[in-house]
């Protein structure tokens, strides 16, 4: 590739697993284009993910994304600051490409998956919605549209002492102060829509299980899904579980699972945190091809995944015979699997 400048944008506007599973792409071309400085154009709120490669990279920040008017004149200004020869966008929002496209990236590579593929001039087609390989995988295929064809490389999460010291923060505010500040199990029972996963009340029997075993829990909960704490009033008063909400930023939430002996979620965000910090995994996942843990499970990490016994299914719950099939998973499998952890 011809270039002037030695920049590279890497976009990648949806949610926090999604960033997570775009590392690698930064970590290969970090390898292969050394002499390219990477400016990641990312959320506002995924953005603290990345405090911890601040030394490595850029971060451009989506400060408006909704496709107004205003937005994509501000985003296409920022993009041609930057002076970019080539831009990778992973996620293929129309106020990222086209907003590169205005702002005359020479280089625009992207999967050919919308009709907003018109304004790239590198599309690549990968047929995703296969599901044949992990989303880290296709991810880095897109760097062929460099001519860079890059070995397998798996998420790692870098955390700033910074990170640490949110999460020695978090943990104090909870008032119980013989609580440690590590070698606790993470359980994080939200998902935000982005897989089915095991009810509250089954996180609950979970939960109590690992309670008494003497395990410390702590319960972590995002934004928007504070009322799933109300489940859980009457196992918040024993002494060794938490339950954290309105953690300050991602990057706290990073740091308070680094410390984690364990994490215990569906698949989420949070779950793809842990496991870019080797943190063992147990995670429930739902018998639906988009939602395959094929595509979309941890890796890198010692982990263990929990589908319901039954057929594939369409995901179309209320005419499944099947439904409820992510009820009553075996709950002292989580304590079993732990026994093989430590």
């Amino acid at each position: 590739m011809k270039c002037s400048n030695n920049r590279i944008i890497v976009s990648r506007t949806d949610r926090a697993g999604d960033l997570i599973l775009t590392l690698p792409v930064i970590e290969a071309l970090r390898f292969f284009r050394p002499d390219f400085q990477i400016v990641a154009h990312v959320r506002k709120y995924t953005a603290p993910l990345l405090y911890g490669f601040e030394r490595e990279i850029e971060i451009l920040i989506d400060e408006e994304p909704n496709n107004t008017l205003k937005s994509l004149k501000v985003l296409s200004k920022n993009f041609y600051e930057v002076h970019a020869d080539a831009a990778i966008i992973v996620h293929p929002s129309f106020q990222a490409v086209f907003s590169l496209f205005l702002a005359g990236i020479p280089l625009r590579i992207g999967r050919a998956s919308n009709i907003w593929q018109c304004f790239l001039n590198k599309p690549l087609y990968q047929g995703r919605s296969l599901n044949e390989k992990h989303e880290f995988e296709y991810n880095l295929d897109l760097l062929k549209g460099l001519g860079i064809n890059p070995p397998k490389i798996l998420p790692k999460l870098k955390l700033r002492k910074q990170a640490l010291e949110k999460a020695r923060n978090s943990l104090s505010l909870s008032g119980k102060k013989n609580f440690p500040s590590q070698k606790y199990i993470v359980i994080h029972p939200g998902h935000g829509g982005s897989a089915y996963n095991i009810s509250p009340e089954d996180y609950k029997k979970t939960i109590k299980n690992l309670l008494d075993l003497n395990h410390n829990v702590v319960m972590t909960i995002g934004p928007g899904e504070e009322k799933i704490a109300d489940h859980f009033s009457d196992l918040v008063k024993r002494d060794n579980m938490l339950i954290l909400s309105n953690i300050i930023d991602l990057e706290a939430l990073a740091g308070i699972i680094s410390q984690a002996l364990a994490f215990v979620s569906g698949s989420t965000g949070p779950l793809h945190m842990a496991a870019a910090l080797n943190i063992p995994t147990f995670a429930f996942f739902p018998p639906v091809p988009a939602m395959t843990p094929k595509r979309w499970g941890p890796v890198g990490n010692l982990n263990h995944v929990w589908i319901p016994s039954v057929e594939i299914c369409s995901g179309k719950c209320s005419s499944c015979k099947h439904f409820p099939c992510m009820t009553n998973p075996p709950f002292d499998l989580i304590g079993n699997w732990l026994k093989t952890v430590f």
